[in-house]
């Protein structure tokens, strides 16, 4: 990879170094090292993917963006450190843009050909083949011209055009890079096909110059007021630990927005949501060794998901504030001749009742959930009700018994699994085999699975994972949905 890094600076391209497959095992190890450290756990397998696929297209360097050297001097020492990374350029910086037409035969994914074409663009000898089958169209920028990168161009989230335009701002991979996970490799010879490279069309110019459509849904109805004390409190501390760092124009601009849409969520105004934003969550790229973002991409895109979730979800819905608030609005004043009143019941009549002996109740899990009819588990917070109902949706799909290991006494907790099951009150065998739909009002999808994980580590649950074909995870807050 040294030697087409090489071969690309002495073409006075402007290149920079991207993770490989070498360099992720090695960001893994070291934050794991980290975490043993500290005397914490080591990443839970759905975080490790996570972290695996946000490196899988990071810059090893940061400042990338506005990298303006081609010294062959910086190239041989980056991959002298790193000898199979894969070799990435901003087409901006070289005075190029980049069509990218992606193509995932898997996910049955292909650009769109009607939106492809209105943009008029001429023949160009430069196309590079991406591991999965799409392709980079590359074209000159006229002289002074710039053009800042959009994904997902002249598409929406519901109409995706599966097209992205590259230049100031964003990167490709040159062959012979390889693809995520390794596989594949970038083909085409992006040194000869240079030459007499035409000019970008007129139509792509005007067509990136234009904003986004925006919806004009309305604002939802509030049930909570805005900037709350706890919902200040509780957003500082998740942008602080677990909002999602994004890397600048590599799928950040996303990020940022999912960022602002998750702060409306969670009950705080637009303005407040971008400066918790600046002040709390950008100071973290630059800890992290990656480049924070300039104040003015948070208030556009931080903004634009702020906006996009005051139309598609509830202000605060996952907030504690917000669930108070709905259950109170379950419940009206009556007022005027009825109130004070109590409601009136109509008697059953004596002949709706059968002479005969009811059948016996059929039970989900003996004496705690009827079979085929509504049951409820609640206490007090931090009692266990979580697991609990995990260990009850594991014995459903897989047998066995969902013993209840929290809140026991210390005598209990000595016992047989047989005899606990007794003294926790849940002591039947279930047969398994059936299938379980998991609604989360309160648990993101994540938490979910790490709490899934924590209970077999513990030995509440016999499963390492959940049967895919039998449980159906459904994380209600992505539908804007609150319990």
């Amino acid at each position: 990879m040294k030697k087409a890094a090489l071969e690309y600076s002495l073409a006075k391209y402007v290149i920079f170094p991207v993770h490989s497959a070498t360099t992720i095992e090695a960001w893994v190890a070291k934050e794991n090292a980290k975490r043993r450290e500290k005397g914490e756990n080591e990443l839970e397998p759905g975080e490790e993917a996570k972290l695996r696929e946000d490196l899988a297209k990071r810059p090893l360097v940061t400042g990338w963006q506005k990298l303006d050297t081609h010294d062959p001097a910086w190239v041989d020492e980056r991959w002298t450190e790193w000898p199979d990374a894969k070799i990435g350029m901003c087409p901006g910086q070289n005075g190029l843009a980049v069509v990218d037409r992606d193509v995932d035969p898997e996910k049955g994914i292909t650009w769109c050909r009607e939106r492809f074409d209105s943009l008029n663009l001429p023949d160009t000898g430069l196309v590079v083949t991406t591991p999965r089958g799409g392709d980079h169209l590359y074209f000159l920028l006229p002289e002074g011209v710039k053009v800042k990168s959009k994904n997902n161009f002249m598409g929406t989230k519901e109409d995706p055009s599966h097209i992205d335009l590259k230049s100031t701002g964003g990167f490709v991979l040159l062959p012979p890079s390889l693809g995520k996970g390794g596989s594949g490799a970038y083909r085409g010879n992006v040194i000869e096909g240079r030459k007499d490279l035409p000019l970008v069309s007129k139509e792509l110019l005007e067509i990136a110059e234009r904003p986004r459509e925006r919806k004009d849904a309305p604002e939802r109805e509030r049930l909570i007021a805005g900037d709350l004390p706890e919902n200040l409190k509780d957003s500082d501390k998740w942008l602080l630990n677990k909002a999602r760092l994004s890397i600048a124009h590599a799928g950040g601009n996303d990020t940022l927005a999912a960022t602002g849409a998750h702060l409306h969520d969670m009950g705080l105004e637009r303005d407040t949501a971008i400066q918790r934003m600046w002040e709390v969550w950008n100071p973290r790229h630059e800890q992290a060794g990656e480049e924070p973002w300039e104040h003015e991409d948070i208030v556009k895109h931080g903004g634009s998901g702020w906006d996009t979730a005051s139309r598609e979800s509830s202000f605060g819905c996952l907030t504690k504030a917000y669930k108070r608030a709905e259950r109170a609005s379950m419940f009206s004043e009556v007022e005027g001749d009825q109130a004070g009143k109590s409601a009136e019941v109509a008697p059953l009549p004596a002949q709706t009742w059968e002479r005969r002996e009811p059948p016996p109740r059929e039970w989900l899990v003996e004496d705690w959930i009827p079979a085929g009819r509504l049951g409820s588990l609640y206490g007090k917070g931090g009692m266990g009700k979580s697991l609990l109902a995990l260990q009850i949706a594991a014995a459903v799909m897989h047998g066995g018994k969902p013993v209840a290991t929290q809140r026991l006494s210390d005598r209990e907790q000595r016992l047989s699994d047989k005899d606990r099951a007794e003294a926790s009150g849940i002591a039947k065998t279930l047969q398994g085999g059936q299938r379980v739909l998991w609604l989360s009002w309160e648990d993101e999808t994540d938490e979910v699975i790490r709490r899934w994980r924590q209970a077999y580590l513990a030995g509440a649950i016999t499963e390492e994972y959940p049967d895919p074909k039998k449980l159906t995870l459904i994380d209600m807050c992505d539908f804007g949905v609150s319990g």
